[in-house]
């Protein structure tokens, strides 16, 4: 009989801090506000002295620095520090119902733990990633991990529940109860409230609704289809996995907190879940030329391409929009197998050696990059809720950098700690 535990979620033991200002214990994940400097200074100066996760993280912005290997064994350092300090209180066996307000409306979340023995990286287990790793972003993040003994978590699961049933249920299970936090998040980021469900009776309703929404995404998608896949935080995933196959191969037991990690659950048909494509600018170089590498890639994968006018193709026909020197036509592929625009895309210009490609949010400042004779830029399709999941169990893990989930403030905040050790 299926239970919550059959798709690799649990409970833990969550830590909070015992007192102090909310808003600046909580902090944005690390990995958003990677090219502005100036947003990690003014939050420093924000937090001050107080407690804080900014002092339990290491900001990407700070990953190139000469003294990025100093800064993790701080961060390590002081980890240490607070655990035995007794900054943390312990929420025991427990998850929590989140409510974060931003511009978007009220996401709704569940933080929990999940079974590392279910997350494959390359797309096989319960627990899929939605899109390829960039090899080089998983070493910095198990550095940290490995002398950790706490882990914050900017990792967000999403789940198919079309229905929204089991937030609802969450919603209904925690209405009296007086929130475990509450508070304006720091940097004009929203606000966040929370609730724990620790006993018997609330895990008994979310486990009853989570397993209904499963089956409802199951008959929907088909069996082979999974329920919950990564939508951020896919990097710090894969390096949680890794380093528990190292604690594991050093003799580690099966019971070992590093098994697990934490996560929020969230569900992709939440109304206030945005989800922006991520395009792509290929510069140093000019339309022709580049249409006729990708013409010749595609030949050699066995299909047709060509550019078009107009965005019209036939039935058997992929149109992806481009644009170069301020005008817009259509890059088409003739019978491509069935894949999805970026399968196709990303596979054509990784078969091109030497490319300088970049990744890039927002349709106008794609345009602003294209305004000249030597970038080409290429508009990739928004994500359609109703047939992600049936993507990724049809054709896989999606290319790196495919799509974001909101913009660097809807994130999430580092709220909640966990004991790994």
């Amino acid at each position: 009989m299926k239970n919550l535990a059959s798709f690799g979620v649990y409970a833990g033991d969550m830590l909070l801090p015992k007192a102090g200002d909310m808003s600046r214990w909580s902090v944005i994940a690390c990995d958003q506000f990677t090219s502005q400097m100036t947003y990690w200074e003014e939050l420093a100066q924000f937090v001050g002295d107080a407690p804080s996760a900014l002092k339990l993280i290491l900001p990407e912005a700070y990953l190139d620095l000469a003294d990025a290997d100093v800064r993790i064994a701080r961060v390590n350092d002081t980890m240490h520090d607070y655990v035995a300090g007794d900054v943390f209180k312990t929420l025991a066996d427990s998850f929590v119902y989140v409510q974060r307000d931003s511009v978007s409306g009220i996401r709704h979340g569940l933080v929990c733990t999940v079974d590392l023995e279910c997350y494959d990286p390359q797309g096989k287990g319960l627990i899929r990633p939605t899109e390829g790793t960039v090899a080089s972003r998983v070493p910095p993040r198990m550095k940290i991990r490995k002398n950790a003994c706490v882990e914050l978590s900017h990792v967000m699961l999403l789940c198919d529940d079309k229905n929204m049933a089991i937030f609802r249920a969450l919603e209904e299970a925690t209405k009296n109860d007086a929130p475990i936090y509450d508070f304006d998040v720091s940097m004009g980021g929203g606000h966040l409230k929370g609730f724990v469900v620790d006993s018997r009776d609330k895990k008994a309703v979310l486990e009853k609704a989570f397993l209904e929404a499963a089956q409802e995404a199951a008959t929907r998608n088909g069996e082979g289809a999974p329920f919950l896949v990564v939508g951020d935080g896919n990097h710090s995933l894969a390096a949680a996995k890794a380093h528990w196959e190292n604690v594991k191969a050093a003799g580690a037991g099966e019971d070992h907190p590093a098994r697990y990690a934490m996560v929020e659950i969230v569900s992709i048909h939440d109304p206030s879940i945005i989800f922006e494509p991520i395009h792509r600018v290929i510069f140093d170089t000019n339309q022709e030329k580049l249409t006729e590498q990708l013409i010749h890639a595609a030949k050699m994968r066995g299909f047709g391409a060509k550019v078009s006018a107009c965005a019209v193709c036939g039935e058997d026909e992929i149109s992806i929009p481009m644009i170069y020197d301020g005008q817009q036509q259509y890059f088409v592929c003739e019978n491509p197998f069935d894949r999805w625009a970026i399968h196709i895309l990303q596979e054509l210009l990784d078969d091109i050696d030497g490319l300088n490609v970049d990744y890039i949010h927002g349709d106008d400042t794609l345009r602003d990059l294209c305004q000249n004779d030597t970038s080409v830029g290429f508009f990739l399709p928004p994500t359609d809720k109703d047939t992600f999941f049936h993507i990724i169990a049809t054709q896989g893990v999606m290319p790196r950098k495919t799509f974001s989930i909101g913009h660097a403030h809807q994130k999430r905040y580092y709220t909640e700690a966990r004991e790994i050790v």
